[in-house]
């Protein structure tokens, strides 16, 4: 059992901010597979959450790909940026990771399956199947893939996971997309918020940044949040039935090439 991230942890969790070595170079897994994955950050000391958590604590410029962090098991105690394969990711790339298992994150905030904190990077060809608890006060920004997306660029990827929190709570990506882009998306996880911000897709967005989302879907039925066909924020909503059916994404998603395809899912 780890007491904080594998790679690239904080290293002094009574200081604010970041004060480790972020990761900056090139994790490429290749394929391999990491199994049972446990986190437990404990409590707080001296007035300070101990935050950063996740397989790569802050990822700075760096990326990571062709990975499966499966069955891991995540415990945060009012903690900030928490996530399977990165608690912060800064500038860098996460492409063609898989993550599943369980996340808690009792009171924290920017919580997800992937990533916690997204900002400036891409994460890509992905897919998280992470439940996720984090509904104490002062809880924020919980996502199964990504709990904050800060002029981030999410594309290709899904989660399937539960996801229970507070506010800003989505099935895709908590809240917050300030000057973000999402596209060819998709959640189908139950979502359940005790908050007035949440969404089967997405938990809000900054109304003064740049938002681009194209061709972003949530199943309604599985989320329990919507109607088929409904809008929300820039996503839309499906029937499961819609879901399942290719016809659903044929004209905006590329079946032709092996860039992209849908998994089926349950």
């Amino acid at each position: 059992v780890y007491d904080s991230a594998v790679i690239a942890p904080d290293t002094d969790h009574t200081i604010d901010g970041f004060q480790g070595t972020p990761f900056s170079g090139h994790f490429d897994g290749n394929g391999h597979v990491i199994e049972n994955l446990t986190i437990d950050a404990g409590e707080s000391s001296a007035g300070h959450s101990k935050d950063y958590f996740g397989l790569f604590g802050k990822i700075e410029d760096g990326s990571v790909k062709n990975l499966s962090v499966i069955n891991l098991d995540i415990d945060g105690f009012v903690s900030w940026y928490v996530g399977g394969i990165c608690g912060y990711n800064d500038g860098g790339l996460i492409q063609k990771c898989l993550t599943t298992g369980r996340i808690s994150n009792s009171g924290g905030q920017s919580t997800g399956g992937m990533c916690g904190y997204h900002t400036r990077g891409i994460a890509e060809k992905s897919m998280a199947r992470v439940d996720i608890t984090s509904t104490e006060i002062p809880a924020k920004y919980t996502g199964g893939f990504c709990g904050f997306n800060d002029n981030g660029n999410l594309r290709k990827s899904y989660a399937t996971g539960s996801v229970k929190g507070r506010e800003y709570v989505g099935g895709f990506c908590g809240g917050f997309n300030a000057s973000a882009t999402i596209e060819r998306c998709y959640s189908v996880g139950r979502v359940t918020a005790s908050g007035s911000s949440y969404g089967g897709f997405e938990g809000g967005c900054d109304p003064k940044g740049a938002i681009y989302f194209s061709d972003c879907f949530w199943d309604v039925e599985t989320s329990g949040i919507g109607s088929d066909g409904e809008g929300r924020y820039f996503s839309i909503g499906k029937s499961t039935l819609k879901m399942h059916d290719p016809a659903t994404f044929n004209t905006v998603w590329d079946y032709s090439t092996p860039v992209w395809y849908q998994p089926a899912y349950r």
